[in-house]
């Protein structure tokens, strides 16, 4: 058995940190939470880091779900329509990436996890 080596970037622990401490904190504050979220998916976006990217940009989509069923703003459905699409785009990418390198059930996963966040903006409605 040939051992595969993918050159993904190297792990982006602080952004990673930045995610998950924003996606789980219970004190969260909406607007902040919101941008630390978005512009860290966007700095794994420029280093071509899609997997994270697309669980920043997934985790912006439900936490504006979160929010709008809090606040009761329909304004915000769009934004969560787009941020569950850019974690499509993302997934895609990395799929591309997998399936280049002929990693097919790694490529089958995010094929799938694109489609879940397709299937997420679909149903939002508003």
């Amino acid at each position: 058995m040939e051992d595969l080596r993918l050159n993904l970037g190297e792990f982006p622990e602080r952004e990673i940190e930045h995610l998950f401490k924003s996606a789980k904190s219970e004190n969260a504050k909406f607007p902040e939470t919101s941008k630390i979220l978005v512009d860290t998916a966007e700095v794994l976006e420029k280093k071509s880091l899609f997997f994270w990217a697309a669980i920043g940009w997934e985790y912006e989509g439900k936490f504006l779900l979160m929010r709008q069923k809090i606040e009761k703003d329909t304004s915000i459905t769009k934004e969560a329509k787009d941020a569950f699409l850019k974690a499509a785009e993302n997934y895609a990418a990395e799929s591309e990436i997998y399936r280049q390198n002929r990693c097919f059930r790694l490529a089958e996963r995010s094929k799938s996890d694109q489609e879940w966040c397709e299937t997420q903006a679909k149903s939002i409605t508003g």
